[in-house]
């Protein structure tokens, strides 16, 4: 089994199609090359993005740092516009390890509601020593506060305060605190000092003296995937916080802060007791991607490329052009044509990275190709090769919701901590996923196996808590097979959309596996395809 340590090298690669790492890429080459999914209605970028909004929604892959650098880049447009009427931070990007998200989330033995009341905590603590940081010691802001409010300041909250004399960043801030304590009770004895509500008052009288400040925050879920529950606890107390902040109008008031997570943090969120207030809050960007905006997607990209990777250019510049042919035949059952839109895209997650990674790799394989290599294969091929990245990513996330879901209080006094989330237990636990998988052998299975196989866990080596289809589930490689309004099947898999459903159902009468697996393990593509 490969290492976890070594996915999505293939986003590195960059060609025709552009960079798949929005973060990589200078953001004049981005405005350049952005494809407006709303150019139907002839809006520009500016037209069409919200700047009032404060946490960007979505998948690893779906454009959340693009979305973000747009709104720091139209504050920095506005600064050079006005005289530096607002101040702006950089993206902060380089997130806290996750053993450290680990440790604290070990100390609750699974109190969903005392963890997340602690991570609010935590993370108020943060922006306030933060904006701190900023409003008295950075150049830009230090002239709105008296020496006579600095020295009053370091004497009064001495003990809260952090040691230092410089602006600093948010996770620099978040690993300073997570690094001071060792057990709940010391946390709680600073969290809930004295000192910190005439810390938050005070402040606010200061910062409303100021210009408004904004923070970025992105990459939370760089690491997402070495401890998702973990992180999706840790992410969801910063939303918390962040709204607690707007909707008391004091700090959110005059202090922004600009956040990207996980459309699995977004689900949590709106399955917890006052999620529902949160479905259509105006400040909340949520970036989904179906089926029809991955092809709008897809067909912009192809129309931005130059003419010379178009054989023959007079006769559009369109996807089967491109490509060099329309459609694929699959020996899928008895054999059939595939139109190519359909055949790439149920082969990804619906995600711009993932079709710009396609693209890159078709072009590369025909380049690069020592003698003459048909289209259909450096196709299928291009196909393969992300389908393999993506279902070898998504196996270890679901290996790691089952690793980590065994983690029991007292782990980090014990020393037994690095064992639940090391390369050794998740390679186990992935080895056993995709024996089970191999075991179903085939994309399309019924009711009943996925039944059975539920009855019968411990020949793979799971227990019945485990839950490893759940897990696979929540990866996005498992889903359930419906009928839609005109009675066609469609695959139903994990999303934020369908009000937050963790669980996958039961008593279903057809289950089937994401088509990235068909690649990744060699399963057999059972008669048609279902789309999502």
């Amino acid at each position: 089994m490969e290492s976890f340590d070594k996915l999505g090298e293939i986003y590195d690669r960059s060609g025709p199609f552009g960079d798949a790492e929005a973060s990589n890429v200078d953001f004049r080459k981005l405005r350049n090359s952005f494809i407006n999914l709303n150019s139907f209605q002839n809006q520009t970028i500016e037209e069409t993005l919200d700047t009032s909004t404060r946490v960007i929604v979505g998948r690893k892959g779906s454009g959340k740092t693009l979305y973000l650098r747009f709104i720091q880049d139209h504050y920095r447009r506005l600064n050079s516009e006005n005289d530096n009427t607002v101040y702006i931070t950089d993206i902060d990007n380089k997130p806290t390890d996750s053993e450290l998200i680990t440790k604290i989330n070990s100390w609750f033995d699974k109190d969903d509601s005392k963890a997340d009341e602690t991570w609010r905590g935590i993370w108020k603590m943060v922006i306030l020593r933060t904006a701190y940081t900023h409003l008295f010691y950075s150049k830009t802001l230090d002239k709105y506060i008296t020496k006579k409010e600095k020295l009053e300041f370091s004497s009064k909250y001495s003990k809260i305060l952090p040691k230092i004399n410089s602006p600093t960043s948010i996770f620099n801030q978040l690993t300073n605190i997570l690094t001071r304590f060792n057990s709940l009770q010391d946390l709680n004895f600073f969290m809930f000092a004295d000192e910190w509500g005439h810390f938050e008052y005070d402040m606010n009288l200061l910062i409303k003296s100021a210009p408004p400040i904004y923070f970025f925050i992105d990459q939370l879920d760089d690491d997402f995937s070495h401890a998702p529950y973990d992180w999706l606890k840790c992410q969801y107390g910063l939303f918390s916080a962040m709204f607690r902040f707007i909707r008391g109008n004091t700090l959110g008031g005059r202090l922004h802060i600009i956040a990207c997570i996980r459309e699995l943090v977004y689900a949590y969120i709106l399955s917890t007791q006052h999620g529902s207030k949160y479905l259509s809050e105006p400040k909340i960007k949520v970036i989904r991607w179906d089926y029809n905006l991955a092809k709008h997607f897809f067909d912009r990209k192809v129309e931005s490329l130059d003419d010379s990777f178009f054989k023959n250019p007079r006769n559009g510049k369109t996807i089967q052009n491109f490509f060099g042919l329309s459609e694929l035949k699959l020996s899928r059952g008895k054999g059939f044509n595939e139109e190519i839109h359909s055949y790439i895209l149920r082969h990804t997650m619906l995600m711009p990275r993932d079709i710009i990674n396609v693209g890159n790799i078709f072009n590369e394989k025909c380049n690069n190709s020592l003698g003459f290599i048909e289209n259909e294969n450096a196709l299928k091929d291009a196909v393969k090769y992300v389908a393999r990245q993506i279902a070898k990513e998504q196996t270890v996330i679901a290996s790691i919701l089952i690793s980590t879901s065994w983690i029991y209080n007292g782990v980090v006094e014990d020393g037994a901590l690095s064992v639940y989330t090391d390369e050794v237990m998740v390679n186990s636990i992935n080895a056993n996923l995709c024996k089970m998988i191999r075991y179903i052998g085939e994309d399309r299975f019924s009711g009943r196996k996925f039944s059975n196989i539920n009855k019968s866990l411990s020949k793979f080596g799971f227990k019945e808590s485990d839950r490893p289809f759940n897990a696979l589930f929540i990866a996005g490689l498992l889903g359930y097979i419906e009928l839609d309004s005109n009675k066609n099947e469609r695959a139903v898999f994990f999303s934020e959309s369908r009000n937050a459903l963790f669980e996958i159902p039961k008593h279903r009468k057809s289950y089937v596996f994401h088509s990235s697996l068909i690649d990744y393990l060699n399963i057999k593509a059972k008669g048609k395809p279902v789309y999502a």
